[in-house]
């Protein structure tokens, strides 16, 4: 059973292999102490452009609008980590190899939750591990992290 989403003490890792099941529970992921090379993970949401806002908050919203807090949360933060490895929101998001969503982000209007996860993501609140999600099963490649509403996502 899941447990409703309140703070982000712990993440549990399920991983089923034909023989048994292995839980194993991580501590969650903490920024990496600021230096002259990893500046980029401490801009606050002042540093980002309200298009960047809106381009992740509709992205968040197309990839999991009807998910939960914390699903969207991590959404949000793979797209950020993906940002920062590909040189920006925009390269990241129209990336039609990377998102699907891409086609069609402005055929709709994200919800106050999912501008207030993109703000929160760009403020640095982030799980700065976690890169690549999709639904109903882990993608091939990466290493299985966590499962949330039916969204799996991994890291490299």
């Amino acid at each position: 059973d899941e447990v409703p989403y309140t703070t982000v003490d712990e993440v549990e890792t399920v991983v089923v292999t034909t023989t048994q099941v292995a839980i194993t529970t991580q501590a969650p992921t903490e920024a990496p102490e600021p230096t002259e090379n990893n500046q980029e993970y401490y801009n606050n949401y002042e540093s980002y452009s309200d298009y960047e806002l809106d381009l992740l908050a509709r992205t968040i919203y197309q990839e999991g609008g009807i998910c939960s807090e914390y699903c969207q949360w991590l959404i949000g933060s793979a797209v950020l980590n993906l940002a920062d490895e590909r040189g920006g929101i925009e390269n990241v998001v129209f990336d039609y190899n990377t998102f699907n969503v891409a086609y069609v982000l402005y055929d709709c209007t994200p919800s106050e939750l999912s501008y207030a996860v993109a703000a929160r993501v760009l403020s640095g609140d982030r799980d700065y591990v976690v890169k690549y999600f999709r639904t109903d099963y882990y993608h091939g490649f990466g290493t299985p992290y966590t499962n949330v509403d039916n969204v799996y996502f991994s890291t490299n």
